[in-house]
């Protein structure tokens, strides 16, 4: 498993004069598990100080939408 999730946008823009503008926008995003994010810190030489699951500080959880670390240099 790759953990990347592949997107497509399909953008249409209407000019003045009526003209329409299309673009294309791809975007690959690469998902980790937190334990593998805890891992990838340590190893790159940062302690972790506290975890979030939201903006809000929400405890980080198994349905948590996001994954915010807040690190320090070791």
């Amino acid at each position: 498993m790759t953990q990347i999730q592949h997107y497509t946008r399909h953008l249409t823009f209407l000019r003045l004069g009526g003209q329409q503008e299309e673009k294309t926008l791809r975007t690959a995003l690469r998902y980790v598990y937190p334990q593998e994010m805890e891992s990838l810190l340590f190893y790159n030489g940062f302690r972790i100080r506290s975890s979030y699951g939201s903006w809000q500080q929400e405890p980080l959880t198994a349905t948590s939408r996001a994954m915010i670390y807040v690190c320090q240099k070791r």
